[in-house]
């Protein structure tokens, strides 16, 4: 094999278990032994293809977000009409912690990081940045993008997703994350009349 492939290979299966052992342990208890362990190689192989644990975490972070990126996108970006692709996404994004409860764990382990993590802050930035471009594009397509709410709609709907998923994340009974987002999409529709 090529040696690109085979780190590839090592790679993602050191990033998968990293993202296991998170699921299992959370950040603070994680060691580089626990996910070599995890991912059934050694530390020296992981320190070859990862400068250090942080270099793991980072990896994990982006790859957590590329995927739950592309599975909202999937389904959210063919939609034509603007008013059913927003209410498409908010749908799609109240629904990951349901549809993909390893990446909520591991979205909220960093999200407890990221203050004092200026990497992690960095690529956490960077993906809300890029979710809030999307809502905000989607947003402007129905006509509304200069109203004071229309420019603030897409900064909601990702805290709502975000504040909605840990909540539910904590005690689904209490927080039912379709309920909340039908009521946000209520309020949203309202919004942009």
């Amino acid at each position: 094999m090529a040696n690109s492939l085979i780190k590839e290979i090592r790679t993602k299966q050191v990033v998968d278990a990293t993202k296991r052992c998170i699921v299992e342990k959370g950040f603070a208890n994680l060691s580089v032994k626990d996910i070599a362990r995890e991912a059934g190689v050694s530390t020296g192989v992981i320190y070859h293809y990862f400068k250090n644990k942080e270099d793991i975490l980072l990896q994990v972070i982006v790859d957590a977000f590329r995927k739950s990126y592309e599975q909202v996108m999937d389904e959210v970006d063919p939609i034509e009409d603007p008013g059913r692709k927003l209410m498409s996404y908010i749908e799609k994004a109240q629904a990951v912690p349901q549809d993909n409860p390893d990446f909520q764990i591991v979205m909220m382990n960093y999200l407890g990081q990221a203050n004092s993590n200026p990497e992690i802050t960095n690529v956490m930035v960077r993906f809300f940045n890029n979710l809030t471009s999307y809502v905000s594009n989607i947003v402007k397509g129905q006509g509304k993008p200069n109203c004071r709410i229309g420019q603030a709609i897409p900064a909601m709907v990702i805290a709502m997703s975000i504040g909605t998923g840990i909540l539910s994340s904590l005690s689904s009974e209490q927080y039912d994350s379709q309920q909340i987002g039908e009521a946000f999409k209520q309020l949203i529709r309202l919004a942009i009349k």
